[in-house]
């Protein structure tokens, strides 16, 4: 079976997309920081592109490798990136936080 891999476009927009925002020390236990959420138009945070929630703002760049969508870069918040690739292991962060 054929590895899905994320593309040389996606893996430049996830990388882009967090260092044009930066990044914010976290007080979680599982990363030490996060990426800065992606505001709207009328500066609120937009919402997680897994689940929907937009109360936390983080945006993590996550590959998913299988499932419904497989082959998609989707900003998640940290919620899903818990659940779905340090967990479940079906998606990929595509950019590592910083030593903070």
């Amino acid at each position: 079976m054929e590895q899905i891999r994320p593309s040389e476009t996606q893996l430049r927009t996830a990388r882009d997309g967090v260092a044009s925002r930066g990044w914010v020390r976290s007080k979680a236990a599982h990363h030490g920081a996060y990426p800065v959420g992606i505001r709207d138009d009328r500066g609120n945070f937009r919402p997680c592109e897994h689940c929907g929630a937009a109360r936390n703002p983080a945006r993590w760049p996550l590959f998913f490798r299988v499932g419904d969508h497989a082959g998609r870069l989707l900003w998640t918040c940290s919620t899903c990136k818990l659940a779905q690739a340090d967990a479940r292991g079906v998606a990929e962060v595509l950019v590592e936080p910083p030593a903070m």
